[in-house]
């Protein structure tokens, strides 16, 4: 945040130095998902002599959880316009609160209420069960919501020398 006064300003807008970072962050979560998904089945197919076409499957399963990443992307971006000083210990906070809840929830037996607060506990496990779209239609939308509010008030919010 030092650096940023004096980066916006030479001609680089507000809107340009936010947009690509949300770009990069956007390029890496599909990239990510892409390679996770790739790997894994590439794995699975190693393993089990499954059919080389149970890839595309389990790339597919590991896309539908991209609405949940573009939630919390949003999030990020909406206390990064809101709460600048925050961000970083919000962001971490969610996080690790998010994979808590998805990889002990059920051990811990955490209340239904907790557990669905974690928008990854509301994406199919795809292949297994079908994929449902009114959920990933619904976490997009959110998504969209917070980051175009936290670049409105990025764009509003005086930036600190």
């Amino acid at each position: 945040s030092n650096f940023l006064e004096p980066l916006l300003g030479t001609a680089v807008s507000r809107f340009r130095w936010i947009f690509s970072h949300l770009t990069i962050a956007a390029i890496g979560v599909v990239v990510l998902a892409v390679v996770f998904g790739l790997s894994y089945g590439i794995t699975f197919c190693l393993m089990t002599d499954a059919e080389w076409s149970s890839v595309w499957d389990l790339v597919l399963a590991a896309i539908t959880y991209l609405p949940a990443a573009a939630m919390y992307i949003g999030l990020v971006v909406l206390t990064f316009g809101i709460l600048p000083a925050l961000t970083a210990p919000i962001a971490w906070s969610v996080f690790i609160i998010t994979i808590v809840i998805g990889q002990l929830g059920e051990i811990l037996k955490f209340p239904q209420w907790l557990m669905n607060a974690s928008p990854f506990s509301h994406v199919a496990s795809y292949p297994f069960e079908d994929i449902k779209m009114a959920p990933l239609i619904i976490m997009l939308t959110i998504a969209t919501g917070l980051t175009v509010v936290g670049l409105m008030t990025f764009r509003r919010r005086n930036v600190p020398s």
